[in-house]
């Protein structure tokens, strides 16, 4: 074997070891470091409700936020930027988690989120709904650290149909008229979203028709409303439900996404083509296929809202 040869070969094999070791290493500049969060102080503009300072012990549920701003003063650091803060509603029944509020976190170093009532998805019967909160914090590697502490508070329940009416004002049905929701709170609210194509959407809406002619339901009682989304012209829309389907009740083609908007952060989820009861006690149920037929969920509904129909 020639020198030449020889120095070829070391030099392959060198190149060969450089180039594993450059996919064998940690990449540079990977945040693995997750973020911090402290919770210094809840308080409202007429009471402190957690002092971390203080050194008392805070009882679960002895407090109950109205219609005030709640506010929670937290310390956050990280060796990165940071990205979010925010707080989160721990239903204390079914254990389930929803963002409540989210900001942008800034720098390290203290800040204050706010919050109030309106923000809590309806998920419980009570007029006050029960919550643990937390906070948490997040940076640009979505690294995410929870507060070590979580408090339980009483929070009103917000009542969706007014909520509605005081964010969006009327809506206007498909065919011209205005509809006041606030006229909806107290009885039995279903909502409908639909998509273009939705055969299973279309399906329900029938079955709704059907119900509304049932001489042993209560029409007075109860409404029905179908937001179409902009996958539909709101020519599209108005043929389909006025002219194919031939529907009783109020349909509005959501042309900015706003409704659907309102209800995603009622629920703490994202909505497609789900079908929803607002009962009179302003709890959202969410119509569910795997569980049984559409029209034994109506009745569901209907016996539930009204147990002596």
């Amino acid at each position: 074997m020639t020198v030449r040869t020889k120095t070829a070969i070391i030099t392959l094999t060198m190149a060969m070891l450089l180039l594993i070791s450059c996919h064998t290493e940690s990449p540079a500049g990977i945040d693995n470091v997750d973020p911090s969060v402290k919770i210094l102080t809840v308080y409202t503009d007429a009471d402190t409700l957690y002092d971390s300072a203080s050194g008392s012990a805070f009882t679960d549920f002895s407090d109950t936020l109205l219609t005030e701003q709640l506010n929670f003063k937290v310390e956050i650091s990280d060796d990165q930027e940071l990205y979010k803060v925010g707080i989160i509603a721990e239903d204390v029944l079914s254990g389930s988690e929803y963002e409540v509020i989210i900001s942008s976190a800034g720098t390290n170093g203290e800040t204050v989120i706010s919050t109030s009532y309106r923000d809590f998805p309806v998920v419980q019967d009570a007029p006050f709904q029960q919550f643990y909160l937390k906070a948490f914090v997040s940076d640009d590697s979505e690294n995410t650290a929870l507060s070590l502490i979580k408090l339980g508070l009483n929070i009103t329940k917000p009542y969706p149909m007014i909520l509605l009416y005081e964010q969006l004002g009327l809506l206007t049905e498909i065919e011209g008229g205005s509809v006041d929701f606030r006229n909806k709170n107290g009885e039995l609210a279903f909502i409908q979203f639909m998509s273009k194509g939705c055969l299973s959407c279309e399906e329900e809406a029938r079955e709704m028709k059907i119900v509304y002619g049932d001489a042993s339901y209560d029409i007075s009682k109860f409404s029905h409303s179908v937001f179409g989304n902009t996958s539909f012209t709101e020519q599209e829309f108005e043929e389909l439900t006025k002219n194919v389907l031939r529907l009783p009740f109020d349909c509005f083609w959501d042309s900015d996404g706003s409704v659907k908007e309102f209800f995603e952060s009622l629920i703490g989820k994202n909505i497609e083509n789900q079908v929803f009861a607002v009962l009179p006690n302003g709890k959202v149920e969410e119509y569910d296929y795997l569980s049984g037929s559409f029209h034994d969920w109506i009745d569901l509904m209907y016996n539930t809202a009204y147990l002596n129909k």
